[in-house]
């Protein structure tokens, strides 16, 4: 099954963010995607008010998601370039290694408290050779 996230789930998980990035042409078109239903209607559940318009929630989120990517750099482009592929699932485990760096960086909750991605990079670098158990 095609995953899907409301608005009210997105935590910043790795598979959310691999979701959002995916989803963020319509995001940025102010669109939150449909959930994938059998039924094939469109628009069950949308009479509700809200205080808000509802383009707002969608373009916030690719802000979010854009602002993280962009200070990510060339690993964010990256990583992009390898999501963008919809024709099947994509998962951690295949993206390449500084995809990977980037998505973990994008993917915290507390992104706004993070360290600039260089110094974050560098730092988990540190450690990763520090106690890698290779000898």
């Amino acid at each position: 099954m095609e995953s899907w996230f409301s608005p009210r789930d997105i935590t910043f998980t790795r598979d959310q963010v691999i979701w959002l990035i995916q989803q963020l042409e319509l995001l940025s078109n102010g669109i939150w995607p449909s959930e994938p239903l059998d039924t094939h209607y469109t628009d069950i559940g949308r009479s509700s008010l809200k205080d808000h318009a509802y383009f707002e929630t969608p373009c916030s989120f690719s802000a979010e998601i854009t602002y993280r990517l962009q200070r990510t750099g060339i690993d964010g482009k990256l990583l992009i370039a390898e999501l963008m592929d919809k024709w099947h699932p994509v998962f951690y485990q295949d993206l390449q290694p500084e995809s990977k760096k980037a998505l973990n960086y994008v993917s915290i909750f507390d992104f706004r408290k993070r360290a600039p991605y260089w110094q974050w990079k560098k730092q988990r670098d540190y450690y990763s050779r520090k106690y890698s158990t290779k000898k």
